[in-house]
């Protein structure tokens, strides 16, 4: 197992998904928050850091696109996030990026895809 000290806040709502991705997660070292929707997403960010995000589309309360919409303008305009999303369509992904969202993958993933994405950017120098 891979040791690692990075903090990832994971927002899943669907219960198999967050599992999956939690056991791929821990599995690989990441230290792990799990929230359920983007409201919760917003409000974990805003009490402490996480060097990466993995935000799903669509959760009820709050979306994927408005929580990422209110991180980049109140509370992280660094932080990775990686939007997780069952559409693959161009208009999403163009969506993701003009909510300010770092990257895209596609549900259901593959662990190797999980993992490759979450160390491109986890291992980027912050820019400043």
């Amino acid at each position: 197992m891979l040791i690692t000290k990075k903090k990832i806040l994971l927002a899943e709502d669907n219960d198999i998904n967050r599992m999956i991705a939690a056991i791929v997660l821990k599995s690989n070292g990441y230290h792990i928050t799990e929230v359920l929707d983007g409201k919760e997403a917003v409000a974990q960010l805003g009490m402490q850091p996480f060097d990466l995000v993995l935000m799903d589309m669509q959760m009820p309360f709050m979306d994927g696109l408005e929580a990422t919409r209110i991180i980049r303008k109140h509370i992280n305009k660094k932080v990775p996030i990686i939007a997780l999303t069952a559409n693959e369509i161009k208009h999403e992904k163009d969506r993701c990026v003009q909510a300010g969202m770092n990257d895209f993958l596609m549900k259901p993933f593959d662990e190797k895809d999980l993992v490759s994405m979450i160390n491109k950017w986890i291992n980027k120098p912050a820019l400043s």
